[in-house]
């Protein structure tokens, strides 16, 4: 059985031997940025971080062993003016000439930009330890 609860500092040693075998850009790989991250989640969790840019970092428990064998996050307020979000669309166009009686369909890629400040799901991790 799993459950799932907010990061907290305890948490940190195993989240960074993680980061150092997920290569997740949820988790840095270095101990003082992943605390920092931590932390601000800790923050977040508090109520202290009131408005766009809290981020809340999960992770998930094995209840069996009592080890965190995974990782989550949610960071709020992504696309506002301080933390543009910017995307990718993908698009089908279709071109077609009745005369010539020819047609296409080519692909685009636009970047796009949003700042009504979203939420993202950050990536979720799992240690390789987890039982399948």
């Amino acid at each position: 059985m799993f459950l799932v609860r907010h990061a907290m500092i305890e948490d940190v040693p195993t989240l960074l031997r993680m980061a150092r075998t997920a290569h997740s850009g949820n988790l840095p790989p270095g101990a003082a940025p992943l605390q920092d991250r931590v932390q601000l989640s800790i923050e977040s969790f508090t109520g202290q971080i009131l408005e766009g840019g809290r981020t809340d970092m999960f992770v998930l428990i094995n209840l069996d062993t009592d080890t965190v064998v995974g990782t989550s996050s949610l960071v709020t307020g992504k696309g506002s003016n301080e933390q543009t979000s910017r995307f990718l669309r993908v698009r089908r166009r279709e071109h077609y000439s009745e005369d010539l009686q020819v047609g296409q369909m080519p692909m685009t890629v636009q970047l796009g930009e949003d700042w009504s400040g979203p939420t993202e799901l950050g990536v979720a991790t799992l240690s390789p330890s987890i039982p399948s």
